[in-house]
């Protein structure tokens, strides 16, 4: 009988660890670059790298299509694993396909700018109930998004333990990316909406939008070294049942 998954991942643990570094050291460089361009040395004639490194106003920017292209990273393994393998130790499938889900809108909202429209369709739509739940006239999206994320949980909340139980480790990496990447696109989000969008604050603005697109940008790779060292664990566990 054939005891191989129908579904494998070809890396190790350490391969994993690598590949966590070097995403973190490329996000320290994206940051770098950011701080270089709109703090170090405003005035200098950077050109398009500009464009290419702007944290705040550019969805084309390389860190922006960095990330949206790991949240597909995350989905699509995610996806294959969830269609041709078993569930594991897990109660069901609803986690991975939540996790699939949620990726695939995410690395949409990298590209597009999902939110960013959520807010301007408030404006222009005079929706007084998301206008009253902004910050500072910013930041409409983020009432949508909870009501969202609440909507998931109550989906996935069964299939939590289960999680827990088995796959900790792999769980605690998942949570943990989670918080970093709520703290960076929420938390100092709502900070730098509230205090520091205003002209006399430019410098403090600048830098907390490189210390939130870090946070968030770690927080996806932490999410993703998670998620494979999850599919890996319950690829092995299938070889075993097998």
């Amino acid at each position: 009988m054939n005891t191989q998954p129908k579904f494998n991942i070809y890396l190790t643990q350490e391969d994993l660890r690598k590949l966590l570094r070097f995403l973190i050291y490329l996000e320290v460089f994206f940051v770098f670059m950011y701080l270089l361009a709109f703090i170090i040395a405003p005035d200098f004639p950077w050109g398009p790298i500009n464009n290419f490194f702007d944290f705040d106003e550019d969805d084309w920017s390389i860190p922006s299509w960095f990330a949206s292209i790991q949240y597909l990273f995350i989905g699509i393994p995610t996806f294959i694993s969830a269609m041709r393998s078993s569930v594991g130790k897990l109660k069901s499938k609803k986690i991975l396909y939540s996790i699939v889900a949620v990726s695939i809108f995410l690395a949409l909202d990298e590209a597009v700018g999902i939110h960013e429209q959520i807010t301007v369709a408030a404006e222009k739509l005079d929706i007084q109930l998301l206008q009253s739940l902004s910050f500072g006239g910013h930041g409409a999206w983020i009432s949508v998004y909870a009501l969202l994320g609440m909507i998931l949980a109550l989906f996935v909340y069964r299939d939590l333990p289960s999680l827990w139980a088995a796959y900790k480790k792999e769980g605690a990496y998942i949570l943990a990316g989670g918080v970093l990447l709520g703290m960076g696109e929420v938390g100092f989000e709502i900070v730098g909406y509230l205090f520091l969008r205003t002209t006399t604050s430019g410098l403090l603005y600048d830098l907390e939008v490189a210390v939130e697109e870090f946070f968030a940008l770690a927080g996806v790779s932490l999410i993703l070294y998670g998620v494979l060292l999850l599919l890996m664990k319950i690829q092995n566990d299938d070889k075993n049942e097998g």
